[in-house]
């Protein structure tokens, strides 16, 4: 996982989580549609990092 905080983000109060492994994944052999359907990045208010980031590993993809 990346989290990304610019000043834009950290202004509205949220952060950007990114699925360094699904993105890989999807990037080996997705469509441009399927790659759109399952975004590899996120953005989640600062109060949902934890739980986001937890639903992301439990997801067995």
């Amino acid at each position: 996982m990346a989290i990304i905080q610019g000043s834009q983000e950290a202004e509205a109060g949220v952060v950007q989580v990114k699925d360094l492994v699904l993105g890989a994944k999807i990037a080996e052999n997705a469509s441009l549609e399927e790659w759109k359907s399952r975004p590899a990045q996120v953005e989640v208010p600062r109060a949902d990092l934890v739980a986001t980031v937890r639903a992301m590993l439990d997801d067995p993809q």
